[in-house]
């Protein structure tokens, strides 16, 4: 939830495609095979966004 925070201040674009595939991950049967990537998936991008914001189109704004 702190990763939907950050993403809302930052960009709209990333805050919609990271709550798509979380309420997709709850509402879809669970599979191993889906989950587990999905979640490393998300748990990384959170990871780089909190390390390197910059390496994620559309999180920072351009440097002038």
């Amino acid at each position: 939830m702190a990763m939907f925070v950050a993403l809302d201040v930052m960009s709209m674009f990333w805050m919609a495609v990271v709550a798509v595939l979380a309420c997709a991950q709850k509402l879809l049967p669970a599979k191993a095979a889906i989950d587990v990537p999905l979640a490393l998936a998300i748990a990384g991008l959170g990871l780089v966004i909190v390390v390197a914001p910059a390496l994620i189109p559309g999180l920072m704004p351009p440097t002038m």
